[in-house]
C-alpha cells in the first residue's frame, strides 16, 4: 500500500517534469 502510494507520487512528479 505504501509502496503503491510512493510509485504514484513519483509518477506524478515525473509527468510534471516532462510537461
Amino acid at each position: 500500500m505504501l509502496n503503491n502510494s510512493y510509485f504514484y507520487v513519483q509518477m506524478y512528479i515525473f509527468t510534471d517534469f516532462l510537461s
